[in-house]
């Protein structure tokens, strides 16, 4: 599914839509798109209407973040796994942990951990179009 997103309404729009079409469905996410597209900046929106604890913030050098979410026994965990270089420091990092528990995992940059994922996610791809719009490419797996 194609999602064309041109300003900070449509987005807001679309993140409404992708909690409840999307997210009800999906709980672990990874987020794909060159530096700068908006992954962080959607995910951060997400995070807000899921209801998160807390300032979010990327994780470039924490690598993750977690966040608890109000009134839920649920968490948040978004993790940016840029600059890794290996699989040995994702084993390191404990990531992989959070593909099979109850929580909502939130991956940029997640080429490393895809082999690892069970077949309930979304990749979700962002394109940056010339005239500054957004081209959201949601696929199921």
């Amino acid at each position: 599914m194609n999602y064309l997103i041109s300003n900070l309404d449509d987005l807001n729009r679309f993140a409404d839509l992708f909690l409840e079409k999307y997210l009800s469905v999906h709980k672990k996410v990874l987020f794909y798109g060159e530096m700068g597209v908006g992954k962080t900046t959607f995910i951060k929106l997400i995070c807000e209407k899921l209801g998160a604890i807390g300032n979010t913030s990327s994780p470039t050098f924490s690598i993750v973040n977690n966040y608890p979410i109000k009134h839920s026994s649920y968490a948040i965990n978004h993790a940016d796994l840029y600059r890794l270089k290996d699989s040995e420091e994702l084993f390191g990092t404990g990531l992989l942990e959070y593909l099979y528990d109850d929580d909502y995992f939130f991956v940029e940059w997640p080429e490393m951990i895809e082999a690892y994922c069970d077949k309930n996610y979304l990749k979700v791809k962002i394109d940056l179009n010339e005239d500054g719009s957004r081209i959201f490419i949601l696929l199921t797996c």
